[in-house]
């Protein structure tokens, strides 16, 4: 993988900052800036999503058990 660090900071556990490292590294500068602020819209509500449904946004905890809810 291009760009990501061997080990994460438990900081960097949290979907925003996956959210902004996905759009750096495959959207932005690849997609037109109207394409581009579509994607970050719909990963922003996902984000609220998860955030609102499980009461956090830390991935390495949400579970095969929280997605199928």
């Amino acid at each position: 993988m291009v760009g990501l660090p061997e080990r994460l900071d438990p900081a960097d556990d949290s979907l925003p900052v996956w959210t902004e490292r996905y759009l750096d590294l495959a959207v932005r500068g690849v997609r037109s800036a109207e394409v581009t602020a579509k994607i970050s819209r719909h990963l922003q509500r996902f984000g609220a999503w998860i955030t609102g449904g499980l009461g956090h946004d830390r991935l390495s905890a949400v579970t095969p058990r929280e997605i199928r809810k």
